[in-house]
């Protein structure tokens, strides 16, 4: 494992940059999962641990050139978490992107299916079999991921209705001004 910095190559700086668009655009247009964060995790757990610690291990030449945005004394990922609605789209904040509503009720029930998926696939053959730390294992997850679908799918529904009552409210300031003028 390499510490430090690391040895500057323009050559592959480029290559990086140049290489590979159009088989990255035609691989996340077949597997919309591809490119998403975590999916290395996935795929090949090794690799990404040993690509994690060596980025956190050594830095190159253009980490060197930028700089950091101050933090005004707050933690680092004070926000990370908090959502902001702005019209039908909710915004990660932090993290600069934006997912519309549907998204992420979409997510939402796919962290539900997951929860009912491991409860069944890992919960039950453990129960049968008596794996009683497999089986709380088992438990936590789907609870994990049934709490969490569930968030998801109400923060849709709180931000929805957040909108319709701005929306109603516009509306009805409309009506108002409307007959102030008549």
């Amino acid at each position: 494992m390499k510490f430090g910095m690391r040895k500057p190559s323009l050559k592959k700086s480029f290559k990086a940059r140049t290489t590979g668009k159009l088989k990255r655009r035609a691989k996340k247009a077949i597997n919309p999962l591809y490119g998403k964060k975590g999916m290395g995790l996935i795929n090949n757990p090794k690799k990404a641990l040993y690509n994690k610690v060596y980025r956190k291990t050594t830095f190159g030449v253009s980490d060197l050139l930028k700089t950091k945005k101050r933090t005004s004394g707050r933690k680092k990922h004070a926000h990370h978490g908090k959502k902001a609605v702005t019209s039908a789209r909710v915004t990660m904040m932090g993290q600069g992107k934006t997912y519309s509503l549907l998204t992420w009720k979409i997510c939402g029930i796919v962290m539900r299916v997951l929860a009912v998926v491991v409860a069944i696939i890992l919960g039950l053959p453990c129960l049968l079999a008596g794996i009683i730390p497999v089986l709380i294992v088992a438990i936590i997850l789907t609870i994990l991921f049934w709490k969490i679908g569930t968030a998801w799918i109400g923060k849709v529904a709180e931000r929805e209705s957040i909108i319709l009552e701005t929306a109603e409210a516009a509306e009805e300031k409309e009506e108002l001004d409307g007959n102030e003028q008549d």
